[in-house]
């Protein structure tokens, strides 16, 4: 291999053609490069095209699928489709069934999204209200330890006697002054409980909070093999994202009529999926960007059986 201080004193006109004449075995001239003694070795060459070609963009590779790999994802989705057949309570058309097949097609190779929307500024405004919810009732309950108060019990008991000439006082029509009342701190199990009750209240406000952002999804994700679909939330202070079976997710509703347009359900725009495994659904927005909405009918809503 040629020394670095070789190769710094060639002309850099005359890389490229060092490289195509050692990769095509051809003789070197030595009037052009004298100071190449003998012929370069194949470290030489790659050391030259190194040089001269690490600044070209390398170009990514194209994963080209197998007959045996295409044959299988072929049956994939054909049971996909036969699951989806058998299971639904209406009878899929030709039309949907290939649409479904394109649709499916899309994730042979790679991650496809097909739902997407931006949740930062619900997620800001959830934080904030989580955050002022759960500061307020703390306080609450602080303020309610330290400074309940109750009226101060008499020391005598009262007897009947003195209820009686209690009453003949009120009823009197001369004009009495009446002794003002005093307020001492309340007990310890009273001010506790009072102050357990706030914190119970905002914690349950604050949890109803971060359940809710935990049910919004702002993507979702048809992965590779049109076997399994991700769902990415917008869960506070942390996005979470869970795999479900592409056959184990159903909606509770149409996405879309037959034209494409999207319907709302009781006035609402939020469109909700089923998965197994989870006690509480996801809420998407209809208003969001949908890849083939059509298709989300086919694949996640069955018909209830009349």
């Amino acid at each position: 291999m040629l020394p670095a201080s070789t190769l710094l004193r060639l002309n850099p006109r005359h890389f490229a053609a060092v490289g195509r004449l050692v990769r095509t075995n051809a003789p070197i001239p030595t009037v052009l490069f004298p100071r190449i003694a003998q012929r370069p070795t194949a470290a030489t060459a790659s050391s030259i095209n190194g040089l001269f070609y690490s600044s070209k963009v390398s170009v990514p590779k194209v994963e080209v699928p197998q007959p045996n790999q295409l044959a299988k994802h072929e049956a994939t989705i054909a049971g996909i489709l036969r699951v989806l057949g058998s299971t639904n309570r209406r009878t899929l058309t030709p039309a949907e069934l290939h649409q479904a097949r394109l649709f499916l097609n899309y994730a042979h190779s790679k991650d496809i999204v097909i739902y997407q929307k931006d949740g930062k500024k619900f997620t800001q405004i959830a934080t904030i209200a989580l955050v002022v919810q759960l500061l307020f009732w703390l306080n609450l309950a602080h303020l309610a330890y330290l400074n309940m108060r109750v009226e101060k019990p008499r020391d005598d008991p009262v007897t009947p006697a003195d209820a009686a000439s209690a009453t003949a006082t009120a009823t009197d029509t001369t004009t009495t002054t009446d002794e003002p009342l005093e307020f001492v701190l309340a007990p310890h199990s009273q001010r506790l409980g009072v102050a357990a009750s706030f914190f119970v209240v905002g914690s349950v406000i604050s949890a109803m909070i971060y359940l809710y952002s935990s049910t919004l999804v702002t993507r979702v994700t048809l992965r590779k093999g049109s076997q399994a679909l991700r769902i990415r939330t917008a869960r506070l202070f942390q996005p979470s994202e869970r795999e479900y079976p592409l056959l184990a997710t159903t909606s509770v509703g149409r996405l879309c009529g037959q034209d494409g347009s999207m319907l709302a359900e009781n006035g609402s725009n939020h469109y909700y999926l089923r998965c197994h495994g989870r006690g509480i659904g996801y809420q998407l927005d209809r208003r969001a960007e949908f890849l083939e909405p059509r298709v989300w009918n086919t694949l996640f809503f069955r018909q209830p059986p009349k």
